[in-house]
């Protein structure tokens, strides 16, 4: 079922699921489980709508435990622990969303798919892969990563493909920590790549976040090697792509970095430049002086 455009759609909506979930309470028969189970999916997925995270985060969980037992709902049990956990990070709680989603993976395994919907542990890597480096749990943004890195890329959905995108940050940013900027600019190649590929799709504004920290991650790391002109040129690319945004907030962020980082590097140049001066300057003046002493 589509979801309604207004808010007082949505209340309607949280109503109406509220009432039956109130009548059928008690009832513990399959099919009255099953409706249950799914009301109280419906009934997160509004709230989550309506900025309501506290309780939606509940519900969803209740929608899992009740749904958990019936294996051809395994879909919707995955899909309402991932919405759990994005819950619980949109209130900030971090940690407890990474709980959740430990507990998910441990229960079905990193590789698991649903056939009817591929596009449901895409989304539950990602979400994962991001707390994973939010919390700086290295080795772990590099092992889930490896695993999405590992998928047949011939036959990937768009929300696989912007899995991927994060897979192969995830990837840059554990390498550039091991101060291998070499390898992670290959990371960052073909993230760059991807992205730029998909900029103008559907999830076009999230690849474009994604081209564009790719292309501030490449600045820097060129920058750590040494090569300030090509950094300075990678900063001032980020500028531009990502001047398509739409405003953006998390855009935003990255461009504030760009321009952070070209300042630096400019100014670290200007200062590597006085400094050569400065060394140069005696050596000259003492061969002023010595002008016309005898040997």
């Amino acid at each position: 079922m589509g979801f309604p455009e207004t808010n007082d759609g949505l209340e309607q909506q949280v109503r109406e699921k509220r009432a039956f979930l109130s009548e059928t309470a008690g009832v513990s028969d399959e099919p009255t489980a099953r409706k249950r189970g799914d009301a109280l999916w419906m009934l997160g997925e509004d709230l989550f709508r309506l900025g309501r995270f506290e309780e939606a985060a509940v519900r969803f969980d209740e929608a899992a435990s009740t749904l958990w037992k019936f294996e051809d709902e395994r879909g919707t049990f995955v899909d309402a622990r991932m919405r759990q956990g994005l819950a619980l990070a949109s209130l900030g709680r971090d940690l407890d969303a990474l709980d959740v989603l430990d507990g998910l993976v441990g229960e079905i395994g990193i590789e698991w798919s649903d056939p009817k919907n591929p596009d449901t542990m895409a989304l539950v890597l990602g979400l994962w892969l991001g707390l994973l480096r939010e919390r700086g749990v290295v080795d772990k943004v590099d092992e889930v990563a490896d695993v999405v890195l590992g998928w047949d890329r011939s036959q990937t959905t768009l929300m696989q493909r912007l899995t991927l995108a994060i897979a192969l940050s995830g990837k840059a940013w554990v390498e550039m920590l091991h101060s291998r900027a070499a390898e992670a600019l290959v990371f960052l190649d073909e993230l760059i790549q991807l992205c730029a590929e998909e900029e103008g799709g559907k999830y076009g504004e999230r690849f474009l976040e994604h081209l564009v920290s790719g292309l501030v991650a490449r600045a820097y790391a060129l920058e750590q090697s040494g090569q300030a002109e090509a950094a300075i040129a990678g900063y001032e690319a980020a500028l531009v792509r990502g001047a398509g945004s739409r405003g953006d907030p998390d855009i935003d962020r990255i461009l504030d970095a760009a321009r952070t980082g070209k300042m630096r590097v400019d100014l670290e140049r200007a200062d590597g430049i006085r400094k050569r001066l400065r060394r140069r300057s005696p050596q000259t003046k003492g061969t002023r002086r010595n002008r016309g002493r005898p040997s």
